[in-house]
């Protein structure tokens, strides 16, 4: 046994790493494609199911900027109206009521 005094634990209060009030989190958007741009920069899809924290987007039609976007398991002529795709970006945990007019995402899928 040691004759050391006891140090109490810091606790996570010590921790502080700088997070955010409202970090980016990631959310899946699954759908079919309800309409297109002609430039294919843009797509409405039509939210079927969700992952991560998207459940507000559920059956909700949502635009989605492909500027920014790694395409997988297609080429952008294959994205046509009715295609189901799953989008993935990365949006503010806590939007408030109102849901972004135009998502950026950093992947899609095409399913």
């Amino acid at each position: 046994m040691s004759n050391r005094p006891s140090q109490a634990h810091p606790g996570h209060e010590s921790h502080h790493g700088g997070h955010s009030h409202d970090p980016l989190v990631n959310y899946e958007l699954i759908g079919a494609i309800r309409w297109l741009d002609v430039e294919l920069s843009r797509i409405v899809i039509h939210v079927e199911a969700t992952g991560g924290h998207a459940g507000p987007f559920l059956g909700q039609d949502v635009t989605v900027d492909l500027a920014a976007a790694a395409i997988q398991g297609a080429k952008l002529e294959d994205l046509l109206p009715g295609v189901r795709v799953r989008a993935k970006t990365r949006l503010h945990d806590d939007f408030g009521t109102a849901l972004p007019e135009l998502v950026q995402a950093h992947s899609l899928y095409k399913l």
